[in-house]
């Protein structure tokens, strides 16, 4: 959200105008003598509001689009179009000269000085408008809320399922964190604290699958990914609850954990490299963690593979800031015709050699365009995806599937799923995972 409260100084200096130290008393040589022109609550804020309320939009629907265009470039590079500015130098004939700041020989520091009246009487203290939520965030809410086994605490992967991961239990976790849920976030944590726990000395990260049905693991498969995004969601909770203690001992044995396997993260694939990196980097002030860091990008930077792997243009973009990934995405560019409905669907697959879609990459690579404000280069990818929202079992929600045409795993089109569901509604919040999100 972007706060206005500019200052005159550094508004002056951006945009190359000086001012007299006491801009409400006239120069001595200004033509136009009127004597109330010393008193700034007599003559500057009645003749501003005249001047205000000829805009072609309210003054704080200005202030809005001034917040917008600097967000996105350098102030004034969108704002002032040729309706602006013939708006503006308008003004410059109907206000500056009359007060007399400005010769007729200087209309471009009269024209700043309009703009900078405007800001400083309509947009003090404004707040930017929230972006508008999409419709589908609470049906979205309300399916991740759904997937919660009662007797466990973790999500499963798609309802009536007793199969989820580390990974989508993580992701769910973040959902609760941030709609407040600190309960159901809570339940996921506890079940991995129960597992520790019982491991002590020999914890060795968590297994990858776990059985929501029942709280046990399943299997010994240890991804460092997943263990990473365990780190990330804790990271948030700690951030938005305050709480640092409640879960200090799991996070800092996942710490550990993965300060051991950065040593090999040669033998690492380059997304779970940056998932590692984007979840220890918040505790970069313990020396072990600050020298892994180094050794982390310096893998995800030899490995990376943004031509043939879209998952290296979303954690190179929203972990190490590197849009290069951009430049490639046209090569991931698919259309299919959606098996539930025959609807043709155009979004991304994850792999350049892959002829299918992907929905959680696509969603994905959506997310990581708004976070970027980079969303241009993917003209109508939302829409496409939007396409495909699902109602849950008893109407509880609406979910993504995580393909387009039944592969992989059976109903992958036809039936919602937590991952891609996630990153949708981390799309209508603009929120990172792999961020600090203050």
């Amino acid at each position: 959200m972007v706060k206005l409260n500019f200052p005159l100084s550094t508004l002056t200096s951006v945009i190359g105008l000086t001012l007299p130290v006491n801009v409400t008393k006239r120069p001595t040589n200004a033509h136009s003598p009127d004597p109330t022109t010393s008193s700034h609550e007599g003559i500057f804020l009645p003749r501003l509001s005249i001047v205000m309320s000829h805009l072609p939009m309210s003054s704080r629907e200005f202030c809005w689009a001034f917040a917008e265009s600097e967000r996105k470039s350098p102030i004034l590079a969108n704002l002032m179009n040729r309706e602006i500015f013939l708006l503006v130098d308008n003004m410059v004939a109907q206000f500056v000269k009359v007060q007399g700041f400005f010769s007729d020989s200087t209309p471009t520091a009269g024209r700043n000085l309009v703009i900078i009246l405007i800001i400083l009487a309509g947009c003090s203290s404004l707040e930017s408008p929230k972006p508008k939520l999409s419709s589908y965030a609470g049906p979205a809410v309300l399916y991740v809320k759904s997937l919660i086994n009662p007797t466990s605490g973790l999500v499963a992967s798609r309802q009536g399922e007793c199969f989820t991961t580390v990974y989508k239990n993580s992701l769910a976790a973040m959902v609760f964190i941030h709609e407040e849920d600190r309960a159901s976030a809570e339940g996921i944590f506890d079940v991995f604290n129960t597992y520790l726990t019982a491991q002590g000395s020999a914890f060795s990260g968590f297994p990858q699958d776990w059985n929501p049905c029942t709280g046990s693991s399943v299997g010994v498969n240890y991804w460092e990914g997943d263990n990473a995004f365990l780190l990330l969601a804790l990271n948030y909770y700690t951030l938005k609850t305050g709480d640092s203690t409640k879960y200090a001992t799991l996070s800092q044995m996942l710490i550990e954990w993965l300060l051991l396997r950065a040593d090999h993260c040669d033998e690492i694939i380059a997304e779970g490299v940056a998932n590692m990196y984007a979840a220890l980097k918040p505790h970069v002030s313990n020396p072990s963690v600050s020298s892994r860091l180094s050794l982390l990008k310096s893998c995800f930077e030899s490995t990376v593979d943004y031509p043939h792997v879209l998952d290296h243009t979303v954690r190179g973009a929203l972990v190490f800031g590197n849009q290069k990934g951009f430049d490639f995405t046209l090569n991931f560019a698919r259309t299919e015709v959606w098996d539930r409905n025959g609807r043709s669907i155009k979004a991304m697959s994850a792999f350049s050699g892959d002829s299918f879609i992907n929905v959680e990459i696509s969603a994905q690579l959506l997310l990581t365009g708004v976070v970027t404000n980079l969303e241009g280069q993917l003209p109508g990818l939302q829409s496409e995806l939007e396409k495909m929202w699902i109602h849950g079992a008893a109407e509880t929600g609406e979910g993504l599937p995580y393909f387009v045409t039944n592969i992989g795993f059976d109903q992958s089109a036809t039936f919602p799923i937590i991952d891609p569901t996630c990153y949708m509604l981390f799309v209508y919040w603009r929120f990172n995972p792999w961020g600090d999100n203050k």
